[in-house]
Formats: structure tokens, sequence, C-alpha cells
């Protein structure tokens, strides 16, 4: 530390053992980001694989099918009142529900008074 406040050049041997240290700890960073980019990648995975999981346990999975029916139905009229906030353009309502997963579409299509 010493060495950083004085002005005093460093010897021929200080430089080479300077220039070591800092190759040997510049290769310990290196190695290190590598390490961390393995533990980032495998932490992303983790959190999808927990995300995933957890939709499974999601309260609209245990709402019956006729229930879901009904939801869609009250959404698609609540679209098209005046003054509501629309999430979409009740013409594109059914649409949109379709996107959302396989089990909705199956509902939706099923739901002649959606179109």
């Amino acid at each position: 530390m010493t060495a950083l406040r004085s002005n005093r050049v460093p010897t021929t041997f200080e430089r080479t053992t300077l220039l070591s240290t800092i190759d040997k700890v510049d290769s310990d960073v290196s190695r290190l980001d590598e390490q961390i980019a393995i533990l980032q990648q495998r932490r992303k995975k983790l959190f999808n694989f927990v995300t995933r999981q957890q939709s499974l346990l999601a309260p609209v999975r245990k709402l019956p099918d006729e229930l879901l029916r009904v939801i869609f139905l009250l959404c698609r009229q609540s679209s098209e009142d005046e003054g509501s906030i629309n999430v979409c353009r009740p013409d594109r309502f059914g649409r949109t529900i379709t996107q959302i997963c396989s089990y909705w579409r199956v509902i939706a299509n099923s739901s002649p008074l959606l179109w």
C-alpha cells in the first residue's frame, strides 16, 4: 500500500512480481466470470422450472369449465359496455381468450356465444 502512495519506480524484481500477480488475478477473475455465467444459466433454468411448476398450482385451474365459460361471457359483455375498461375489442375477445392457453382455447371454441 505504501508503494502506491509513493512516487518510487518498482525495481525489476518488483515489476516482475507485480506482473505475475496481475496475470494470476486476471486469470482468477476470468475463471470466476465463467463460473458466474454457468451459475446464472443454471439459476435461469431453475427459475423457469419453478415458475412452470407454480403455474400448476394456480387457483384458476380449479375452476370448472362451465364457470370459465360464464366468466368469459361476462368479460366479453363487459368489454362491449361503454365506459368500461376494455382489455381488447369486443370483436376480438374470443380470439384473445384462445391465445391464453390450450385449455382456454378448447373452452372458448366450444362456447358459441363468445363468437
